[in-house]
């Protein structure tokens, strides 16, 4: 395995460098997944999910989602069971950049259009607040800190989530678990903000045990 914050060879945090190296190497080990063992695992992490929710989204009923990019884990089974369930989903969408994600409410079925990362979000925008946000990894560590794409939209949404309401709504990230990341590969920036849960195939990763 790379050590691509071997205090050696990389005695600071990674830099935009390291971690577009990193990126990479976690975006390959996802798409290297076989279809069966793929399928399993987003059956394992689905079933987290649903547990997580029922004891931390008591009252919820918006959700902030987004549709699988890049060999994420594909949530859409779910998705159109919380629908069946009377859950108002609502996909992350970024028209700006630098700016925070804004919500726009979704059904399976809607009609759809690409964002200019090519990302499927909803041609029709009524925007909406959500409850609970379950948000895609490209990579994570063990105390539930988040490694994104890099362009600072979910930092930006928790930070504004948390300064303009009295609580900031739960948050639990999705990852296969080839894309945890051990210390040596990846130390948390100061403005890195944690999640309160990462679900992976594997196991449930929470703050509260980590």
């Amino acid at each position: 395995m790379t050590h691509f914050n071997d205090p050696e060879t990389h005695p600071r945090m990674l830099d935009l460098e390291d971690r577009k190296s990193l990126r990479a190497a976690l975006i390959a080990r996802r798409m290297g997944l076989d279809p069966v063992t793929r399928e399993a695992a987003e059956q394992q992490i689905i079933q987290r999910l649903d547990a997580w929710l029922a004891e931390h989204g008591a009252g919820a009923r918006t959700l902030g989602l987004t549709l699988p990019y890049r060999a994420e884990v594909d949530l859409r089974p779910w998705y159109a069971a919380l629908h069946d369930r009377g859950y108002q989903l609502a996909l992350a969408v970024a028209d700006e950049p630098q700016q925070p994600l804004q919500h726009a409410q979704w059904a399976p079925g809607d009609a759809m259009e690409r964002d200019r990362f090519g990302i499927e979000v909803p041609q029709r925008r009524l925007w909406c607040e959500p409850d609970v946000l379950v948000v895609p990894c490209v990579g994570f560590t063990p105390d539930c800190y988040r490694l994104g794409y890099g362009g600072g939209y979910f930092d930006r949404t928790l930070d504004l989530l948390a300064a303009t309401r009295l609580q900031r709504p739960p948050v639990i990230g999705v990852a296969f678990g080839c894309q945890r990341c051990e210390p040596d590969e990846f130390t948390p920036a100061a403005h890195d903000l944690p999640l309160d849960a990462v679900a992976t195939e594997d196991q449930l990763f929470t703050r509260e045990t980590a």
